[in-house]
């Protein structure tokens, strides 16, 4: 079940961390207790546009193992979801881009936005999801 069709759901930043799933368990009991089921989002930080002269050799097979790495990222998700509230439905996505714009276009279409205090590569004390 696509959780879009029935009606507005919660947003999750997920890139694999402690606090990305604790964010997960939040928004999860949430969208139980409103009846409505979360959208775990992993923003693969991958700018698609071709470029001359990269130092990644394949960016075809480069941008295959980022999508595969948020896979994993997504299934690990999905579980804790479920361990918190197995009666909802849960959507999944990967996108291409910058955290911050990638999550507030998703915001748009959502009742709520859950992230966790400090993904992977952060700053103690900053947020998730560079504002801009």
């Amino acid at each position: 079940m696509n959780v879009q069709d029935v009606g507005r759901s919660i947003v999750v930043g997920v890139d694999g961390s402690e606090s990305s799933l604790g964010a997960v368990r939040r928004a999860a009991a949430e969208a139980r207790r409103r009846g409505s089921g979360p959208r775990l989002v992993d923003v693969l930080g991958w700018d698609p546009t071709p470029r001359v002269g990269s130092i990644v050799p394949d960016q075809h097979a480069f941008h295959e193992s980022l999508v595969r790495l948020a896979d994993r990222h997504l299934d690990a998700a999905v579980e804790v979801a479920r361990v918190v509230a197995p009666d909802v439905g849960i959507d999944r996505a990967n996108r291409d881009g910058c955290p911050g714009p990638v999550l507030a276009d998703e915001s748009t279409r959502a009742e709520m936005l859950v992230l966790g205090n400090r993904g992977h590569g952060g700053f103690v004390g900053l947020p998730a999801v560079p504002s801009r």
